[in-house]
C-alpha cells in the first residue's frame, strides 16, 4: 500500500488522532461466477494517532476500505467491496518479538 495524504500534518501532541489515506493497485483472479481475471483500486483511510501507532498496549484504529475490481476480458463482471474495521500496527519498536 502507497501512503497518498495525511491530515492534519503531524503535530506536538502525540495523542491528536489524524487521517491517513492509502493507495493500492492490483490485478488478480476470482472465481465465482466462473473465472475472471480483474484489475483493481484499492483506497484505504485510517484514523491514527502517533499515540496508538508507537504504544506497546497495541491501541486499535478504525478504517474504512473501498476497493472497486474491474473486469480484464470482454463479457466479465466488475464489482466494489466497501470494508469497515479496526486495525493495530505492528512495528518493531512497539515491543513486539
Amino acid at each position: 500500500m502507497l501512503p497518498v495524504l495525511r491530515f492534519p500534518r503531524p503535530q506536538a501532541d502525540d495523542k491528536k488522532n489524524f487521517l491517513r489515506i492509502y493507495a493500492e493497485p492490483g490485478v488478480g483472479y476470482r472465481v465465482g461466477r466462473g473465472l475472471s481475471s480483474y484489475a483493481s483500486v484499492k483506497a484505504m483511510m485510517v484514523l491514527f494517532s502517533d499515540y496508538r501507532l508507537t504504544s506497546s498496549a497495541m491501541k486499535w484504529s478504525p478504517f474504512v476500505e473501498f476497493q472497486h475490481r474491474f473486469a480484464l476480458l470482454p463479457g466479465e463482471w466488475s464489482d466494489t467491496r466497501i470494508t469497515v474495521g479496526m486495525m493495530w500496527a505492528l512495528c518493531e519498536h512497539c515491543g513486539l518479538d
